[in-house]
């Protein structure tokens, strides 16, 4: 009676802030709500030992954002009073928060844990005898992850009191669930983020919540907290596995191979709920359909909880399942199912939207409304859904038998630090690979024994390995959520080539996942003879011992021209971009310890010559060989400049290269002197971040040598605005033979637009720009459609698409036409100056290895362009 009683109460209260709200507009003192009105009256008992989370917080949960802290604090709280809940640490942020998971189950699963753990590995592995496992003794994992976007906050805070009903409820129908499953729960895919959005949204608030969309509390200032700490948007980075939060996060799932991952997030204010099914036309091809058919039974669950407390949603209508690096579609090709829900935002306490006041508490009831339905959904689902996954792994094997390729081979010729990043991301992902242990030639192209390794289609994660390594030009829809490709061996510039069923791969590699030749610890000579040191620009960490040895003052040279050198080990050739570190020139002498450390750690080869004479090519002592000058940056980064964009740049400096980079606002450029930084670097920017340069500050700048490097959208600013002349192509309007319906209109416009592709270009290796490439083709990364037109120096262009320039992932006819033939790089000149325009992206997502390079060439090379051969 009394929760009967208590639930009407709760029932009038909600009415009458509505009514309220009819009568005051927009602000309203919001306040938090209990954990029972959040559970939408149970009525279940729960342990009074168990503390609510209202209890532990001193405030009602919604009343104000729970910051990282006193989330992490309370799970451990509730792993410390409940025999239910283990709390493991499986991370660290960059900002070293810990990235913990509850692992919440019966007191008896929990004794027998790691049984558990490898019962499973061993159920989704084919090539184990599983007679003596039964389904119906074989546990459900469910993996709930709240709040990978730092500031989708209903998540982060919905997650503990889900946690406390698990931990708390002594219904029959907790104890079973928690029998017969494991749940782990993850209160905080994104810690950094999450912080930072918690701290503004609760700094901004006020005693009576204002629900202005203008008003300070709902608009973060930049970058906000979705992206953690580089500015990445961690939800793309499953698969890529670039940030230290991914690489725990995976190493998690495929640790326990959930049956169900459960991905909350937020969207626009202006909307309601959505859960998957998403527009089943753009489900990755690699998804079996009965995954879709088990999501569809899943959403009645859903649908059914959502009725129950009046709240709108929808399905099928948005969002995707195509691109397999997000969080609700990575399970989707390792044997689960991938949930995505979404609820629209309150961006802070309260938001008014074309549906009305939107409150926070609001939006928390709809995830924990959600989260527990997935858990009924588990557990009814529960023997169905072992029996898919199962199923799922056994066809994989079936399919690879069918396919007509035995496998994929793959080789990064002279940089081992790319082969050991693309083997490092197979084991991640759980995927066998194995060194060559004899040549392989696979059409013309020879692949070397221990260099070159090899992945086989036949095993349990054959459609993991296609999604990574395979190509896909035709789409059953136009429209993506997200990319439309990301072939890795392109991404990591290997060279790599799929292996005929006609050749059995299996027999020419090693024992599995042991590693490809490793270089050996090398010993620089310092011999009186040798007069200098040379290393190629080839491998992919040559910028971060370049730079350490001129942060330590080394005067270092780079050779324009290739030649032929003597070393102590005899000669040896050296491709343009080769560095020298020339003894007699130096102040001091050489630290051949630090010159070895370097060496080791970066993969490279420093070879010792012995002459300034050289067999061929130019001499060590030749007008060729120029002076180095260290890089001093400026990345200008800010609001109205896209994060993302201005993060990738941040992190390969400082991760990678480790290379110290100078971070300020648009606005703040002119109060800056310039002329303390060689290079300044402008990311894709809107036009109103651009606006507030200084542009004759920064032209005189330029004219006086300085290096400008602009990407995309930047580019057409400074065309427009600035000191650039670059040229656009437009693509022919094409009127439609016929007239339209109504509601094709977003399809045919969508479809015109690059989302995300990869494109082939013709390069000019010995373009100061393209140092360190040897072949006359690359494949770049590129969003959108901005078409530089050919500069009218025909040198000007080191980078040019193909006349039929796609290669993986989809653009329209009309967008290939308009790629093809445009410029991908093209230099300006102003005054002694350049400007490097890049028309794609080098460094996408952090993963593109192959083309980062080509970033760090504008970085170190550009003054060194000759001013004949620039466009001005």
């Amino acid at each position: 009676m009394f929760q009967l009683n208590r639930y009407w109460f709760m029932k009038r209260r909600w009415l009458s802030f509505f009514v309220c709200t009819l009568f005051f507009g927009l602000t309203l003192t919001i306040q938090g709500q209990s954990s029972e009105w959040y559970l939408s009256g149970s009525g279940q008992p729960f342990r009074e030992d168990i503390p609510k989370p209202e209890a532990y917080l001193g405030y009602e949960v919604g009343a104000w954002h729970v910051d990282h802290t006193v989330l992490n604090a309370y799970m451990q709280q509730l792993a410390a009073v409940s025999d239910r809940v283990v709390i493991q640490e499986y991370g660290r942020s960059h900002e070293q928060r810990p990235l913990s998971v509850l692992i919440i189950t019966s007191a008896s699963n929990h004794a027998r844990l790691d049984a558990i753990r490898e019962m499973r590995q061993r159920w989704c592995d084919p090539e184990e005898g599983v007679q003596e496992m039964n389904v119906e003794d074989m546990p459900g994992v469910l993996y709930q992850g709240y709040s990978i976007h730092g500031n989708e906050p209903s998540g982060g805070n919905a997650s503990m009191l889900v946690a406390w009903y698990l931990a708390a409820s002594e219904s029959e129908q907790v104890k079973t669930l928690l029998d017969e499953n494991i749940i782990l729960l993850d209160p905080c895919l994104n810690p950094d983020g999450f912080q930072r959005f918690a701290t503004w949204a609760n700094s901004n608030r006020s005693m009576v919540s204002n629900g202005d969309p203008a008003h300070r509390e709902l608009n973060e200032a930049w970058p906000g907290g979705r992206t953690n700490h580089y500015w990445f948007d961690l939800n793309r980075d499953w698969l890529l596995l670039q940030q230290p939060e991914s690489v725990g996060r995976v190493a998690l799932f495929q640790e326990w191979k959930p049956n169900i991952l459960t991905d909350h997030h937020e969207m626009g204010s202006d909307a309601t709920f959505f859960f998957m099914p998403g527009i089943q036309s753009r489900t990755n091809p690699l998804t079996p359909p009965r995954n879709q058919e088990l999501t569809f039974e899943l959403a009645d669950f859903h649908a059914k909880a959502l009725d129950e407390i009046q709240s709108l949603y929808f399905t099928q209508q948005s969002f995707d399942d195509f691109y397999i690096g997000k969080g609700s579609t990575y399970p989707d090709v390792n044997g689960g199912i991938g949930i995505l829900f979404e609820q629209a935002s309150s961006r802070g306490h309260l938001r008014q939207t074309s549906y009305g006041p939107l409150t926070f508490p609001y939006t928390i009831r709809n995830q924990v409304t959600t989260s527990l339905s997935t858990l009924e959904g588990l557990q009814k689902m529960r023997k169905t859904l072992l029996t898919y996954q199962r199923e799922f792994f056994e066809s994989a094997l079936k399919t690879a038998q069918e396919d007509s390729r035995s496998g994929f081979v793959f080789q990064a010729l002279g940089d081992p630090y790319r082969m050991d990043a693309l083997c490092d991301l197979l084991d991640r992902h759980h995927i066998q690979w194995a060194p060559l242990h004899k040549d392989l030639t696979v059409n013309g192209v020879s692949y070397t024994a221990g260099d070159a390794c090899g992945v086989l289609l036949s095993q349990p994660q054959y459609r993991l390995v296609l999604g990574m390594f395979d190509t896909l030009t035709k789409f059953q829809d136009s429209l993506f959520y997200d990319v439309s490709a990301w072939t890795l061996p392109l991404a990591y510039g290997m060279q790599y080539s799929e292996v005929p069923s006609a050749i059995d791969l299996e027999t020419f590699l090693n024992r599995k996942n042991e590693r490809a030749n490793q270089p050996a610890a090398l010993t620089i000579s310092s011999s009186e003879n040798v007069i200098a040191y040379a290393w190629e620009w080839t491998p992919f960490l040559s910028p971060r011992l370049t730079w350490q040895l001129l942060d330590e003052g080394y005067r270092l040279r780079v050779a324009t021209k290739g030649f032929t050198g003597q070393t102590i080990d005899g000669p040896v050739e050296f491709r343009p971009g080769t560095i020298l570190l020339a003894r007699g020139i130096q102040e001091r002498q050489a630290n051949i310890s630090l010159l070895e450390d370097l060496s080791q750690k970066c993969s490279i080869k420093i070879h010792s010559l012995t002459s300034s004479l050289t067999p061929t090519g130019i001499d060590l002592g030749s007008r060729d060989i120029e002076s180095l000058p260290k890089p001093r940056i400026l990345l200008i980064a800010g609001e109205g400049v896209r994060a993302y964009d201005a993060g990738e740049i941040w992190h390969i400096l400082d991760q990678r290269y480790q290379i110290p980079v100078t971070i300020t606002e648009p606005e703040k450029v002119g109060r800056t002197k310039l002329e303390n930084y060689s290079v300044i670097v402008i990311p894709p920017s809107s036009g109103s971040a651009l606006g507030s340069l200084q542009k004759e500050e920064l032209e005189r700048w330029v004219r006086s040598g300085g290096t400008l490097i602009a990407f995309d959208r930047s580019i057409r600013w400074l065309s427009s605005n600035g000191p650039l002349k670059a040229k656009m192509k437009k693509s022919p309007e094409e009127k439609p033979e016929v007239r339209l319906p109504y509601d094709t209109e977003r399809a045919t416009s969508g479809a015109q637009f690059v989302g995300g592709a990869i494109f082939e270009a013709m390069m000019d290796v010995t373009h100061p720009l393209c140092f360190g490439y040897s072949e006359p083709t690359i494949a770049l990364f590129k969003r959108g459609t901005l078409a530089p037109e050919l500069a009218d120096n025909p040198r000007a262009d080191p980078i040019v698409y193909a006349s039929e320039p796609l290669l993986s992932g989809y653009a329209s006819p009309q967008n290939q036409h308009l790629i093809g033939g445009s410029s991908a790089l093209q230099v300006h000149g102003l005054g002694a100056g350049r400007i490097v325009c890049f028309a794609h992206n080098p460094i996408f997502r952090g993963y593109w290895l192959s083309t980062s390079k080509l970033f760090a060439n504008a970085l170190f090379f550009s003054s060194m362009i000759d001013g004949n051969t620039v466009e001005r």
